[in-house]
Order: structure tokens, then C-alpha cells, then sequence
């Protein structure tokens, strides 16, 4: 999935989330799902890889080991996505 929740506002995000959460739940398929937004990587993965810019290369993978459903306000959620964030600014 290639930013599939892209274009949407706050709000329906947050619903299509729960929603990929809940079907995730019940058929316990693999899913690769492409973004650029961390919070969303968070709340959605189990493993999150990190890409660098051209030439593109796995910088870093980070295990998201939090139970679910995750809380957005969960200490240890904000804690993993400020990770990331310094990840990432440091590929640009």
C-alpha cells in the first residue's frame, strides 16, 4: 500500500487506520504499507525501515514492539516516533 491514507483529512485517517488495524486483527496478513507520515508508521507496523535518499538504501530498521491498540499519547509511542523523526531528518 503506497500512502493510502495520503490525501485524507485528519479525521477519516484516523478512522481508515482503526479500520486497517481491525482487519489486520482478524486476517493476519503481511502488509507493506508505504509513508511518509511517522505517526502513522507507529500506530500501524511492527517493523519500520527506514530508506535513505537517492541512491536508495535500508538506513535503519526500527522494531515497534508496543501492544495494541496503540495510544497516540502513549509515552513510549511518542518516544519511538521522535526516534524516527531524528532518523529521518538526519537521511535528508
Amino acid at each position: 500500500m503506497d500512502e493510502p491514507f495520503g490525501h485524507l483529512d485528519a479525521q477519516t485517517r484516523y478512522m481508515m487506520e482503526a479500520e486497517l488495524e481491525k482487519i489486520w486483527q482478524k486476517e493476519k496478513r503481511t502488509v507493506v504499507f508505504v509513508t511518509n507520515n511517522s505517526e502513522e508508521a507507529v500506530y500501524l507496523a511492527d517493523r519500520i525501515i527506514i530508506l535513505t535518499n537517492t541512491p536508495t538504501r535500508v538506513k535503519q530498521e526500527v522494531r515497534v514492539d508496543l501492544p495494541r491498540p496503540r495510544q497516540y499519547s502513549d509515552p513510549a509511542f511518542l518516544e519511538i516516533r521522535r526516534q524516527i523523526e531524528e532518523i529521518c531528518d538526519d537521511t535528508l
